[in-house]
């Protein structure tokens, strides 16, 4: 099947629908027509469609927000966040050991343990991509043939 194929888009916003009206149907007490047992394969296909898509790129206004140097340079450090935003709080609760306090068991104290989480994570991804993924880069490049 090509990813351009329209019944694999419609196919996936079918999908899609049938996944937002499992999950907000189940708080609001909505009937699932027995559909239940399917809602990760919903949400399966429905991503799929999404990929398949996303590797046509996308046109319109869509296309070029996604085309915007900014968002281009997330995407670019969005994998490096994805392997360290575990790791996060395990630093931060060697580095800000006061944060588990008795002071921050409340709505501000976790405000600031999830901004914490945050520049922690942000931090190590910056630090991975100069120290460990742009010189190997480097390196591939000058080892690539011409």
């Amino acid at each position: 099947m090509s990813l351009a194929n329209r019944h694999l888009r419609w196919g996936a916003t079918i999908c899609l629908l049938g996944y937002i009206w499992i999950v907000v149907g189940h708080s609001y007490g909505w009937p699932n027509f027995r559909l239940r047992i399917f809602q990760q394969t919903f949400l399966s296909i429905a991503l799929c469609g999404l990929i398949a898509t996303a590797s046509l790129g996308f046109t319109g206004w869509f296309g070029k927000l996604l085309e915007n140097p900014k968002i281009q340079r997330i995407g670019q450090l969005s994998y490096g966040l994805y392997l360290f935003h575990n790791l996060a709080p395990l630093v931060a609760g060697k580095l800000l050991w006061f944060l588990w306090d008795d002071r921050f068991v409340n709505d501000l104290g976790s405000m600031i343990k999830v901004v914490a989480y945050a520049v922690i994570a942000w931090v190590l991804t910056l630090a991975s991509w100069y120290f460990i993924e742009q010189p190997l880069q480097n390196v591939r490049a000058k080892m690539a043939p011409r």
